[in-house]
């Protein structure tokens, strides 16, 4: 039998509730550990420390007074109508209904602030002048990273392109010093500012 099955038995040993066959397998496993000796020695000083206590039973008047609230608490209950509690389910709806719509007006208004579009800081592609980028147009062969690595040394960004004819309009923070690095590095047909 399993250790926890012992600590099972132990109270119903306690109180002589087990047959002889059980008491005997309770004793012996007892005898071989020493935790559960521990734990037989718990229980038999909860056990008497239970006996020791006083407790009065609440007597008649006590299990009289237990019956009248008993019956007073069923006689309210059913004095209780299918209207009342319809009304009470109502008002209750009624608040959560109030209380949701708050918190959705709320939730509402935060998004739109936190999320409105600020003109100065978006825009379309579409939307963007380029008067002030610079009409550039990649040799053949010319790798990707190539051109990546270039535009980010430059701090340029394409806008616009490729065309049909392979043109890309990129805006650099200084287009002048931008158009020179461009044109020496021997990476484009040519770069230069657009007039648009």
């Amino acid at each position: 039998m399993e250790y926890e099955k012992i600590i099972e038995l132990l109270p119903l040993y306690l109180n002589d509730q087990l047959s002889v066959e059980q008491i005997k397998l309770v004793r012996r496993m007892v005898d071989d550990s020493q935790s559960l000796q521990e734990e037989l020695i718990f229980l038999q000083s909860i056990k008497h420390s239970i006996k020791s206590e006083n407790i009065k039973s609440p007597g008649e008047w006590g299990f009289m007074r237990l019956k009248h609230d008993i019956l007073a608490e069923e006689s309210r209950s059913e004095h209780i109508t299918p209207s009342d509690v319809e009304k009470n389910k109502q008002g209750w709806w009624q608040k959560i209904a109030i209380a949701a719509s708050f918190a959705f007006v709320i939730q509402s208004g935060y998004i739109i602030q936190k999320y409105s579009i600020q003109p100065e800081r978006y825009h379309t592609l579409s939307a963007i002048e380029l008067k002030n980028a610079v009409k550039v147009k990649f040799m053949a062969g010319v790798s990707e990273s190539d051109i990546r690595t270039l535009l980010i040394n430059l701090e340029g960004n394409i806008v616009k392109g490729p065309s049909a004819v392979g043109i890309y309009y990129i805006i650099f923070e200084d287009r002048q010093s931008a158009v020179v690095s461009l044109n020496t590095s021997g990476l484009f047909e040519y770069a230069e500012l657009t007039q648009e």
